[in-house]
């Protein structure tokens, strides 16, 4: 075991997690099925963990969360 650090990064108010959506509540023109805002949020999770993987895999990565408010996305790595 390690010492778990969190680092906070604050972003950017967007409340959607998918790349595309630049508005900054969950009120969309075109509303976005369930199964498609799922997989949307899969493949962001899954790309944004294989980035952290390969960039800080001398740091110790350990994991990401990503957590989503009206006011801010959040995203919480954990490393060793």
């Amino acid at each position: 075991g390690g010492l778990d650090s969190n680092l906070l990064a604050e972003g950017s108010g967007h409340a959607s997690r998918t790349p595309t959506d630049h508005h900054s509540d969950d009120t969309m023109a075109t509303p976005i099925s369930k199964k498609r805002k799922f997989v949307a949020d899969g493949v962001f999770f899954a790309e944004l963990n294989e980035l952290l993987t390969r960039t800080l895999a001398e740091e110790g990565y350990s994991g990401a969360e990503v957590r989503v408010t009206p006011t801010r996305t959040e995203g919480i790595i954990r490393a060793t």
